[in-house]
């Protein structure tokens, strides 16, 4: 595979994993479970998969050949403790781990690394050493939390974040207000109790993240090294725990994508206006642009569309009348049952999802007539996206429906 693994790697690689099998099933493991743990290599590494061949892992080890890396390791094994005793000359294999791997181009599969549950039934076949080696298992979801609940089982690795925001989380503010005051430190305080003072140079973290922080103050770094002590301080310890980079509220990274007149609207409807927009974002999307800090093309598309309630319906093609049937761009709810609805949890309530809005899109076209079917009122030119569906975007007009509804009720 190329630019994916060397021979060296793959030397290390199998020696852990024959090392495991030796100690697990001697020196002669059985052909079955040979052949499952080279099935567990290529199914924790998806890209490591021999497109090729039958079952894409014969290469590791072939069932019906007895051929394959993990064999020829097994044999160099035996016949290194067979003739250990003796001072003859040793034929060297011609199968073994030193020689080249595959040079024929391939590409790399594209299925999609295990997580959860699936990735804890294989990864028990692989020795922990494995992780040590390909630190590329880290960006496995969920790999720490998992390692974390085999070690100490799920009950206490629960603990932590049943416990902190009832009981440590107090006991730690309340402790770092006894250390030395440090700005940073202050701050930090003053966050993790919700009330943080605006300072750009200092990151404005939640009350959660903030105390956390905190442990940091609490359980200083150590000095390391084997020449001498290194101690860093602990605002650079802060900065190794979580990198936090404030741009998303900043002018220079905020762009002007469009501008037109309401008029315009009017006259020529949204689609229109937005025809352009889909275009290139359909090249983002499929394509992709050259940028100079990556080696390759970087595709993207619409992760959300946030405006005031109006702007948005007007914009997604939803009905522009809030005291309307179907008033709602999130759920069917009818105006009568939502005045009984307190909860998305009710069962009452259905969800507005992908193919519920094609089918009222659908309807709208078989029908001229129709002037609007379900809160859909006209086909937004955004669902012709590959990623992106009017029916998902679940951002909520923070004004109207918190800060002037919501929030002064609580």
């Amino acid at each position: 595979m190329r630019g994916e693994m060397k021979d060296q790697t793959r030397c290390d690689l199998v020696n852990i994993i024959v090392a495991d099998m030796v100690e697990k099933y001697g020196r002669a493991p059985p052909k079955d479970k040979r052949t499952h743990y080279a099935l567990g290599i290529v199914t924790l590494f998806p890209s490591l998969k021999d497109p090729y061949s039958k079952k894409g892992y014969e290469h590791f080890f072939d069932a019906d050949s007895n051929e394959g890396y993990i064999a020829w390791k097994l044999k160099n094994i035996q016949r290194d403790l067979s003739s250990s005793s003796s001072s003859g000359f040793r034929r060297k294999s011609s199968h073994t781990l030193d020689s080249s791997g595959p040079e024929l181009e391939r590409e790399v599969s594209k299925e999609h690394q295990l997580e959860g549950d699936q990735y804890k039934s294989w990864s028990t076949i692989l020795s922990d050493t494995v992780l040590a080696v390909f630190p590329r298992f880290l960006d496995t979801k969920g790999l720490v939390l998992q390692d974390f609940e085999l070690l100490f089982g799920a009950e206490t690795s629960s603990k932590l974040l049943e416990k902190w925001g009832t009981l440590l989380k107090a006991k730690v503010i309340e402790q770092a207000k006894n250390l030395r005051k440090t700005p940073l430190l202050d701050y930090l305080i003053q966050s993790a109790e919700e009330n943080p003072d605006e300072d750009e140079e200092v990151p404005g973290w939640d009350s959660d993240m903030a105390s956390l922080l905190l442990l940091v103050y609490l359980l200083p770094p150590p000095p390391s090294g084997k020449k001498g002590a290194v101690k860093i301080s602990i605002r650079e310890a802060v900065d190794r725990v979580v990198k936090f980079h404030k741009i998303n509220s900043a002018l220079m990274n905020i762009h002007l994508l469009a501008l037109f007149h309401t008029a315009d609207v009017k006259k020529y409807g949204f689609n229109t206006i937005l025809e352009p927009l889909v275009h290139d974002l359909k090249v983002l999307e499929c394509t992709g642009v050259e940028v100079p800090f990556a080696d390759e093309p970087v595709c993207g598309t619409i992760a959300q569309v946030t405006g005031d309630n109006l702007g948005l319906h007007r914009l997604l093609g939803y009905v522009e009348s809030f005291n309307a049937n179907y008033f709602c761009h999130f759920c069917l709810v009818d105006k009568q049952t939502s005045q009984t609805v307190f909860s998305d949890d009710d069962p009452r309530i259905t969800f507005r999802n992908k193919a519920l809005h094609a089918q009222h899109c659908n309807d709208l076209m078989a029908d001229p007539t129709l002037a609007l079917t379900f809160g859909v009122k006209q086909i937004c030119l955004l669902n012709d996206l590959q990623y992106f569906n009017v029916s998902d975007n679940y951002a909520v007009d923070i004004m109207h429906d918190i800060l002037k509804e919501w929030g002064n009720l609580s």
